[in-house]
């Protein structure tokens, strides 16, 4: 891991050099943990997958590695370990303010640190310095219709300024090493924070304020001149909400549509103005950051159903009631993951009570906390009927003159700009590869809930067989070999067979088992010999069943490490009995010569046995397969793990 390249370093700011060495130090901290996870413990299961988790959103699924935040079912959302009750009360503040500055919150993420007034400041300064938006984009924006949704607006706004990426530059230019990926991630990252804010300010101010702009205040932290250039409200009231919005949404794991979106579109390699982009279009859908809205607009409807009656437990417990049995649904309440009320809701209910206790739709949101739950929790259907942090954003935004609706999930879009680029330096900082998540189809679905989740092609012959893959090269003297020569299959009355007749899709079965045997030991790389030589032998609708063989020769594989010389030596004999010019890349011979080799391989096996060259001995080993088999044959493929090869 390196700092960013000497050329960068002479022109970058004091503060940047300082953030980059703090995440490099916490890089370097996390460095041998992350090592020993990839290479001692990635067989090591995590959870299970089943059909359900696939169908159903892959909730739950635990396959996205995001080290900036974690949610706990119980305690909500952790920046770095912090809650953020914690977190809110120490970070840094504002002059005069409470509220925790969420760009403070991106310092937190990025390093693991509570950073300091000062590094705050100058983090704030340096925001300022990198906030100008180039004229071609501005033109752009400006002569967008004003119906278009803001939205739409603020997408299009980050990729017309993905030309101006550092990192894109870098990688095009064929001069930025792996190790340096990170530091021009981080460049655009702090560039794309610091322009977010103007951008979405100035697309508010079109669309809403026919065009009129208010200028940005270099003396303000970002999220108070956010606030400022929005002009709906000019009270310290109004950007301390603001503050706390921006640094409540600033992060929320990796699995949310926002931060998975941004992070799948930057495991390509994509630049962060390119992956946010695509994460603000995630953002956008109805289902994720609309909810706010929803919930608000939820709100003034129960308003007007009371015709001006004062909001009570009774008449808003009887309202939810009927609301549900018409079958429309409550906003605002339960959550994917947490258990509990939704901390970003008690924090903002804290605030709320403290500036605003008065306010009509916050009494009305205060009464429903206590009559809802119940409710949803009498159906039995509601893992979680508590509110979320959407039940109550609308409400705080609305009550400072932002009433604008269609321009709240922008704000949210600000806010999650913190999180999901401090997730793409961190990706690219541990070497993340991009992802690539198996697929199923409704049939290979459903073969899982079969006892025999393939069903077995016709048996085109009665012989037992053996398949010989091999690479150009025959050297097998290595754990590394590229020329290693698999022999699989059975004998007409023991091995693997088991007894039964062995025809040629069976063998090509039991290939890939040892092609996963191979890929788990270290072998070679046979995957290609496996697609390219037997995947054209099998009948068609079979693939799935080789896939699932070579899974269970991995399983395999590491159940019989201890025979692994031995069983190299066996193949190496069957070799040597082949003339060079008859060893085909994939043959199928007849059960007598299989017999013959095998009789030759036994007594080279006791030779070496009797000289004590042998690691395991022949019934060692053949009790291993056995035991091997049995639990195999009892056992049905766990669906969670990885079909691909």
């Amino acid at each position: 891991l390196r700092l960013a390249p000497p050329q960068q370093r002479r022109w970058q700011s004091a503060i940047v050099g300082t953030l980059q060495s703090k995440i490099k130090a916490l890089a370097d901290q996390k460095a041998p943990q992350f090592a020993a996870l990839r290479k001692e413990h990635a067989n090591v299961p995590i959870g299970e997958v089943n059909i359900g988790m696939c169908i159903g959103g892959a909730r739950g699924v635990k396959c996205i590695l995001s080290e900036t935040s974690l949610l706990d079912p119980m305690e909500g959302i952790r920046y770095r370990g912090l809650t953020l009750e914690e977190v809110n009360e120490r970070l840094p503040k504002a002059p005069g303010g409470k509220v925790g500055l969420p760009e403070a919150s991106l310092w937190l993420l990025l390093t693991g640190e509570i950073p300091t007034d000062a590094e705050v400041k100058a983090l704030n300064e340096e925001l300022h310095k990198r906030s100008a938006i180039p004229e071609h984009v501005l033109k752009l924006i400006d002569d967008l219709p004003r119906d278009m949704h803001p939205m739409t607006q603020l997408s299009m706004g980050l990729l017309a300024l993905q030309p101006t990426s550092k990192f894109g530059a870098a990688y095009r230019s064929g001069t930025l090493k792996k190790t340096e990926y990170w530091t021009a991630v981080l460049e655009d990252a702090l560039f794309l924070v610091a322009q977010i804010s103007p951008l979405s300010a100035r697309i508010f101010r079109n669309v809403f304020f026919e065009g009129k702009h208010i200028a940005s205040d270099p003396a303000l932290d970002w999220a108070g001149n956010y606030a400022q250039m929005l002009g709906v409200n000019h009270t310290e009231e109004f950007k301390e909400v603001t503050r706390l919005y921006l640094m409540l949404h600033a992060d929320h794991e990796g699995g949310n549509v926002s931060a998975h979106t941004t992070h799948l579109v930057g495991s390509a390699l994509s630049d962060p103005y390119y992956s946010y982009a695509a994460g603000v279009c995630g953002l956008a859908g109805p289902l994720h950051g609309l909810a706010n809205q929803e919930c608000l607009r939820w709100l003034k409807d129960t308003q007007k159903a009371l015709n001006g009656q004062e909001p009570t437990v009774a008449i808003l417990t009887k309202y939810a009631q009927d609301t549900l049995a018409s079958g429309k649904v409550i906003p605002g309440f339960g959550h994917g993951v947490l258990r509990k009320t939704d901390p970003r809701y008690m924090i903002q209910r804290a605030f709320a009570a403290k500036h605003f206790p008065d306010d009509p739709l916050f009494k009305l949101a205060n009464v429903c906390y206590e009559a809802i739950p119940p409710v949803l929790e009498a159906t039995g259907k509601v893992k979680n009927p508590w509110p979320n942090v959407d039940a109550l954003s609308g409400t705080c935004m609305q009550r400072y003159g932002l009433v604008q609706e269609d321009y709240y999930t922008v704000v949210f879009a600000v806010s999650r700009s913190l999180g999901c680029v401090s997730n793409l330096v961190w990706s690219r900082l541990m070497g993340l590869p991009i992802e690539r998540p198996k697929s199923m189809t409704l049939d290979s679905l459903d073969a899982f809930t079969k006892k025999e989740p393939c069903a077995r092609p016709e048996r085109r012959s009665a012989r037992p067989a053996v398949v010989v893959v091999e690479s150009s090269s025959t050297s097998s003297s290595s754990s590394s070999s590229s020329g290693v020569v698999f022999i699989v299959g059975g004998g007409g009355g023991g091995g693997r067979s088991g007894g039964r007749s062995r025809g040629l899709p069976d063998v090509a079965a039991d290939a890939a088992e040892g092609v996963g045997e191979a890929v788990a030991g270290g072998l070679a790389e046979p995957i290609e010999y496996l697609m390219l030589e037997i995947l054209p032998l099998l009948p068609e609708g079979t693939t799935e069943r080789l896939l699932r063989g070579v899974r269970a020769g991995e399983k395999r594989a590491l159940r019989l490490r201890r025979a692994e010389e031995c069983l190299r030596r066996r193949i190496q004999a069957i070799q040597n009995t082949l003339p060079d010019a008859q060893r085909p890349r994939v043959g199928v011979e007849t059960g007598a010569a299989v017999e013959g080799r095998e009789q030759q391989d036994t007594e080279e096996q006791h030779s070496e046995i009797a000289e004590g060259r042998a690691d395991t001995t022949e019934d060692e080993v053949d009790q291993e397969e056995q035991e091997v088999v049995e639990e195999q044959d009892g056992e049905e493929v766990d669906p969670g793990e990885d079909d691909s090869p």
